[in-house]
């Protein structure tokens, strides 16, 4: 009678075959990667893009962005897929469950008797340890691929708010250069009817060369918006010559901390940084696994050979090429020092950048201010002197006109300083892995964003 012993260790080695040994906090990876990746549920081609209303703010840009740009979405993809190889790496056994069934044919005929089964692990069992450093090693490599995300959506953002800003001067450059060349137009008419009645030729040629220079920089500044409307335009998936009016600038937005605090708080909140520190626990993770190369794998083996023989054995394996081995402990351990070598390094270039970008915004906000505070209040003042003295004969036309490019200049240069706080300010904040929903100003666009 068959004993019923082999069947229940055969029956619980095939359940073997469906053991995951995946670590702690995978589910937890899923629900955040489910939670990111809401936007992209439907396929591209199925979404209603948010349409812009006109005027747009950096809200409405924002919004449309992130549902739309297809970088951020293939980076949340990228880290959908790095999850999926957590399981697969994690699985224990990893190779194949055979079952071996025979029977031998005696004097013509057959029974029972002569049927031998055998069941078995083919290649060997591995020891449970094993897959269980490979599924860490991946989920740390999941984690990593969620901070190339994260970093992905913080760049669009500062990619669009910048490009915004760039676009709202080029746009404040277009409408005072062409005030400029008003003025420089009228200057000239002005100098050609002096020389019809004897004025000089040189001060009729001079003014004209400074006419179509200006006319120049206002042509080029005109391209320039274009140039940035088109960009802006990519950033949003939409034509790049589509029409976009943005919305006034506002109240610029606060600093997200002193220089000290972003830097203290640069390793946890960087999201290359935090890459890096998942890397380079994936990295421990595998080289652990290289150790366990020394550990013997196992394959058990039962069967019976009808109600005659019933056995139970094992193949045991051991490494026989040590030296593949060792290398390979080398190999990992090589790469694991140089993931913590370059993340010193990293650390290290990081802060110098947001160092660099203190140094700009400082600048860019001292300019800012001496233009809104100083200059460009001695500027109107001048223009509306010139304009009083010039209707009561106590300054000439070129005077008043002298002032009022001057007025001009000084608010250009303001709107130039504008921008560039702003450009400042998104990428310390890109550097310094601000959160989005510290960011977004409400709920609905935290969601929308996330």
């Amino acid at each position: 009678m068959r004993n019923p012993i082999l069947y229940a260790i055969a029956l619980s080695l095939t359940g073997l075959a469906s053991c995951l040994l995946t670590p702690d906090g995978l589910d937890d990876e899923r629900d955040a990667a489910l939670d990111a990746g809401a936007p992209y549920a439907k396929p591209h081609d199925e979404r209603e893009l948010p349409a812009l209303p006109e005027p747009a703010t950096d809200r409405d840009l924002l919004r449309r962005a992130f549902l739309a740009n297809g970088g951020v979405e293939a980076s949340w993809h990228a880290w959908r897929a790095a999850l999926a190889e957590v399981e697969v790496a994690s699985a224990w056994p990893s190779g194949m469950f055979e079952v071996e069934v025979e029977r031998a044919f005696q004097g013509g005929s057959s029974g029972f008797d002569q049927t031998s089964v055998l069941a078995m692990f083919d290649p060997l069992l591995e020891w449970p340890s094993k897959p269980k450093a490979r599924g860490e090693a991946a989920l740390a490599e999941a984690r990593a691929a969620r901070e190339r995300f994260r970093a992905a959506a913080l760049a669009l953002r500062a990619d669009v708010l910048a490009s915004a800003a760039r676009l709202r001067a080029r746009q404040a450059e277009v409408s005072l250069r062409g005030e400029q060349q008003a003025l420089y137009d009228l200057e000239a008419s002005l100098a050609e009817r002096s020389v019809a009645t004897g004025g000089l030729q040189l001060d009729l040629a001079r003014i004209q060369l400074e006419a179509r220079l200006s006319e120049d920089m206002l042509q080029r500044a005109v391209a320039e918006t274009a140039r940035e409307r088109a960009t802006l335009n990519g950033l949003l998936d939409r034509a790049p010559r589509a029409k976009l009016d943005l919305a006034e600038g506002g109240t610029p937005r606060p600093w997200p901390g002193s220089e000290d605090d972003l830097l203290v708080r640069l390793a946890d909140a960087n999201p290359e940084l935090r890459e890096l520190a998942h890397s380079i626990e994936g990295g421990a993770r595998k080289v652990d696994l290289a150790r366990q190369a020394y550990v013997p794998d196992v394959s058990p083996r039962v069967g019976f050979t009808g109600s005659m023989e019933q056995f139970v054995g094992a193949s045991i394996g051991l490494p026989a090429n040590l030296a593949a081995v060792r290398s390979e402990i080398e190999r990992t351990s090589a790469g694991l020092e140089e993931l913590r070598a370059f993340a010193r390094q990293r650390q290290a270039g990081l802060a110098a950048e947001i160092t660099a970008e203190f140094v700009l915004l400082q600048d860019a906000e001292r300019q800012s201010r001496l233009y809104t505070d100083e200059i460009g209040p001695l500027a109107d003042r001048f223009a509306a002197s010139a304009g009083s003295a010039y209707a009561t004969g106590g300054a000439t036309q070129r005077d008043w006109i002298e002032s009022q490019r001057a007025a001009l200049d000084a608010r250009l240069a303001l709107a130039e300083a504008r921008a560039a706080r702003e450009e400042a300010l998104v990428r310390i904040e890109a550097l310094a892995g601000i959160e989005i929903a510290e960011l977004a100003g409400t709920e609905e666009v935290a969601r929308e964003v996330q």
